[in-house]
Parts: structure tokens; C-alpha cells; sequence
């Protein structure tokens, strides 16, 4: 029979490499509703290599001011540079409430609907 033979320092090694990352480090933005990610999320954590995207409000989309629009959880469990990820939920124009869509609708539709003579 062979003995296993265990190595402490690397297995505290690989549990540490494989802490997940917490959602409440990241900030939701305004008229966030919540965070959709690529991989579970299990009470409010995210395995390591999960992308995390915003979940906007109904009449809001996700918008990102920089390059990435999503958060990714690293190695160490920390998220990668959260403070240059910018993401925001702006009005969307095809809101049915919005009053530039609403008075363009007033303005053109009876035109249409209903041509001159």
C-alpha cells in the first residue's frame, strides 16, 4: 500500500485562492434592482471567475461609462478594480411614460392615423 502524503501549505493555499467575492462590496447603482451573474450566487456570494451585470428598474437600461460592463470576481476574492467599472441605470426612451416619447406620440400619431383631406 502507498501512503497519501498531505501538504498543508498548499491546501490552505488553494482554499484561500478559492474564497468566493461578496456582492455587498459592490455598489448597485441607482434604480439598480439587483445583480445578475454568469455563475450561482449562493447568500449573496459568487464563485470566483463569475461576471456580474446590473439589473435595471423597469423603464431603465444598464449603461456603462467605461469600458467593462460588468464586475468580475478574481482569485483572491476580491473584485477586479471595482472603482473603474462605472455602471448606471439611465431612462430608457422607449418608456411609454417618458414625456419626450409621449408628446412625439401626441404630436405625430393623429397625423398619421388619421391623414389630412
Amino acid at each position: 500500500m502507498s501512503k497519501t502524503s498531505y501538504n498543508f501549505e498548499q491546501m490552505s493555499l488553494e482554499d484561500e485562492l478559492s474564497k468566493p467575492c461578496y456582492l455587498k462590496d459592490i455598489q448597485l447603482p441607482s434604480n439598480g434592482l439587483k445583480w445578475q451573474c454568469d455563475k450561482d450566487i449562493n447568500n449573496e456570494t459568487v464563485p470566483k471567475q463569475a461576471r456580474c451585470s446590473v439589473i435595471c428598474e423597469d423603464g431603465y437600461d444598464a449603461e456603462s461609462v467605461g469600458r467593462r460592463d460588468f464586475h468580475k470576481c478574481i482569485k483572491s476574492g476580491e473584485w477586479r478594480f471595482p472603482e473603474r467599472v462605472n455602471l448606471k441605470c439611465s431612462r430608457n426612451r422607449k418608456s411609454p411614460f417618458d414625456f419626450f416619447s409621449l408628446q412625439f406620440r401626441l404630436r405625430v400619431l393623429p397625423t398619421v392615423v388619421y391623414p389630412p383631406r
